[in-house]
């Protein structure tokens, strides 16, 4: 959204157009085909999630449940509890746990040219009511694992014990157990931020922080409890440019220059992206992310309002480096040659933003 704004309002002025008609209407349709070419393959993720849902209704209950079971690789509580008569069942347990053995690797041919991949392991769980136990449980099904996804002795994973309609459960893994590695990783990143940044990078690590706590603690909470998640986020995204930016660049004029055109745009991408989701019948319902909200307690989030305010999130990100990097730009050449016209200064300026975005 910033790319077909910065497109409309700084590239097409600089193509050398002499009939103002023709430069008006170049001005006018270039950016409008770009986005009825892009909103008009959005647009296709609704008829998708249309489909699966014609297909599902055509299934018997059992039938329903056994595709579910299958492509998890375990009883599935979606199976059972959309699919089934309702009951009382638990909520999934999550467990970390340690692969003590894999007690053999299974490779069967499914059909020509695909081949299921299983493990089965004994693991042993680290943290809970059940820390101690060791249990038994099959990893891999109709997800078949590759090399880098198979586990081994010593190995630390995501444990879920989900429940079925009889009261039995049973346990499988989810995935591999990161936080360690990715802590290491981030302390590496804070390391190398404050080493070569000093000061200023280390107000931009507190800028992160500050933004962290704005999502977690406001925009979060605020769309979980009902609240429009377009005008949650674009207050909270406005806090987090106000401070942030201040923090990473410090007080000055370009800083000021920076959150000003950040500020304008962000309302600017609000606006135009109310219009085209509204134009382009984009629900936010295409992806399966969305179809747990809807069988989830969460059904009463706006889908529409949630899509709209990714846009807004993804656009603050953009506009943090692109406003901050072309107005320090745009102020060092002025310097070095003050007899520079605006034109001149800003052109090859806007060039090279317009390519940046279109990467984005």
């Amino acid at each position: 959204m910033a790319w077909l704004i910065f497109c409309y309002t700084q590239i097409i002025p600089l193509i050398n157009i002499k009939n103002m008609r023709l430069k008006f209407f170049s001005g006018i349709m270039i950016p409008l085909f770009i986005v009825v070419l892009f909103f008009g393959f959005i647009a296709l993720g609704p008829a998708i999630v249309t489909a699966e849902e014609d297909l599902e209704n055509n299934m018997t209950a059992g039938e329903a449940a056994d595709l579910l079971d299958q492509y998890y690789g375990a009883p599935s509580p979606v199976a059972e509890e959309v699919f089934l008569n309702p009951v009382d069942i638990p909520d999934n347990e999550f467990y970390q746990a340690e692969i003590v053995e894999v007690v053999v690797e299974t490779t069967e041919e499914i059909y020509e040219g695909y081949t299921e991949n299983t493990q089965e392991l004994r693991a042993k769980i680290l943290n809970g009511p059940e820390k101690g136990r060791v249990i038994e449980t099959v990893y891999g099904g109709i997800d078949s694992l590759d090399q880098y996804q198979k586990v081994k002795s010593g190995d630390r994973v995501i444990l879920v014990k989900t429940y079925k309609v009889d009261g039995t459960f049973q346990y499988y893994v989810s995935d591999h157990y990161r936080l360690i590695p990715l802590i290491v990783i981030f302390l590496i990143f804070v390391g190398l931020v404050v080493f070569f940044g000093r000061f200023k990078g280390l107000g931009s690590l507190l800028g992160l922080g500050f933004s962290i706590v704005i999502l977690v603690k406001y925009i979060v909470p605020q769309i979980i409890q009902g609240q429009d998640p377009l005008i949650v986020t674009l207050s909270g995204t406005l806090m987090i440019a106000c401070v942030s930016l201040f923090l990473a660049r410090g007080f000055n004029k370009r800083t000021a220059v920076s959150l000003l055109s950040t500020v304008v745009t962000l309302v600017i991408a609000v606006v135009v992206s109310e219009l085209l989701v509204k134009f382009a019948y984009l629900f936010g319902q295409g992806s399966e992310e969305a179809f747990f909200l809807h069988v989830d307690n969460l059904s009463h989030i706006n889908l529409r309002g949630l899509l709209l305010a990714g846009i807004v999130i993804g656009t603050l990100g953009l506009l943090d480096d692109i406003t901050t990097a072309q107005t320090a730009v745009v102020g060092e050449l002025r310097q070095a040659n003050s007899g520079l016209s605006k034109k001149s200064c800003t052109g090859a300026v806007w060039w090279s933003a317009g390519s940046t975005l279109l990467l984005w």
